[in-house]
């Protein structure tokens, strides 16, 4: 389907301009320090230190996104399923791994406020779910970053972070699903990789850019195209009768699992092979930049939440806040200022993310 393109809004340039302060702190807990030659100002993402650009060499800045993402199901966290050997192969053995990352929400839109905009739950949501959104007195890191004289863009396919909710607040690109639909209707990884690239082959030049790109594929139902009769190839011997759909009706209390252990297995695998297939786009998002771009570019891999598989008998995400919803991947990579094949044990907060980047740009978080 073609998504839906929009520009910032007058009334969100109003905003930025206005300052609306970010109210919240970094992490500061020191430990390594990567830091590289150009040293104006920090950024502490837990204990990691992101030394600031100068104004003449701002890094492009490429945030990546995979919705409903646990951190514990993939390579570099020690899966042992090879579910992402492209994001292993590009940004954790070439950058640094965050062990402990903790996204501010179980759910999509109050989560994506903190990681955009640093902003806590209990200021997003209200009486009224249609209202959730960007708070509005809050500035966002694609304004700030735009302010900056960033080219911006956003490539969406979760249609709930919606134009509506503020969320294309500072980009000159916001392109996302419309609302309605099921997510077979929603824009797939191969067509959101396609559009994004297709953006940044026309975005290379002298301004820097930041690209924000948020996949969607491991979302419910569970439906990659590498199944095969409907059985991962991770669990390719299961002989039951659930499939992807069902995590819908287990959370809901409407379907029994008729044999718990093959089900559950099979259903993690199905999971997994939604992981397999978005690292697949991945890699072809990320290994379409020419060498001279990567050098130049600060890369920022992460979840907005996680999903239950049945670790604490539940599945799916926004009912509790267990350590599989909130424990989110976090890997960045920025070559020549941060230290290759490092790990921090963290913990790291996601909403201390868009002030951490900014401020490896050279800005200040208002």
């Amino acid at each position: 389907m073609r998504p839906v393109i929009t520009t910032e809004s007058e009334r969100s340039r109003r905003l930025r301009s206005a300052g609306a302060g970010w109210g919240v702190a970094l992490a500061v807990v020191v430990g390594v320090t990567a830091g590289g030659a150009l040293e104006t100002a920090s950024a502490r993402v837990g204990p990691l230190t992101l030394a600031a650009a100068a104004p003449v060499a701002r890094p492009n800045v490429v945030l990546v996104v995979v919705d409903t993402l646990r951190a514990d199901h993939l390579t570099p966290y020690g899966w042992p399923v090879p579910t992402t050997p492209s994001l292993e192969r590009l940004l954790a053995r070439p950058g640094v791994v965050v062990e402990r990352a903790y996204s501010a929400a179980p759910w999509t839109i109050p989560a994506m406020v903190g990681l955009l905009a640093g902003r806590w739950p209990g200021e997003v949501l209200g009486t009224e779910v249609s209202r959730y959104g960007m708070p509005g007195d809050s500035p966002s890191l694609a304004a700030a970053l735009e302010a900056l004289g960033y080219d911006t863009a956003a490539f969406v396919a979760n249609p709930t972070l919606q134009t509506s909710g503020g969320f294309d607040r500072g980009f000159a690109t916001y392109a996302l699903p419309a609302a309605e639909g099921t997510k077979e209707s929603w824009e797939t990884a191969a067509e959101l990789t396609a559009r994004a690239s297709a953006w940044l082959a026309r975005a290379r030049g002298a301004r820097p850019f930041f690209l924000y790109v948020h996949y969607v594929e491991t979302h419910d139902p569970y439906s990659s195209p590498e199944l095969v009769g409907g059985h991962s190839p991770y669990f390719p011997g299961y002989r039951g009768v659930v499939d992807g759909t069902w995590p819908q009706g287990l959370m809901l209390g409407k379907l029994r699992l008729l044999d718990p252990l093959a089900d559950i297995r099979h259903l993690a695998a199905l999971y997994d092979s939604e992981v397999h297939w978005v690292d697949r786009w991945l890699g072809a998002l990320l290994g379409g930049l020419d060498a001279p771009t990567r050098a130049r570019t600060l890369f920022a891999f992460t979840a907005d939440h996680g999903e239950e598989l049945f670790d604490h008998g539940g599945w799916k995400h926004g009912r509790t806040v267990y350590d599989e919803v909130l424990r989110v991947p976090l890997v960045v990579r920025w070559d020549g200022h941060l230290p290759a094949g490092t790990r921090v044990a963290g913990p790291v907060r996601s909403i201390d993310l868009a002030p951490t980047l900014l401020a490896a740009a050279g800005g200040t978080a208002p």
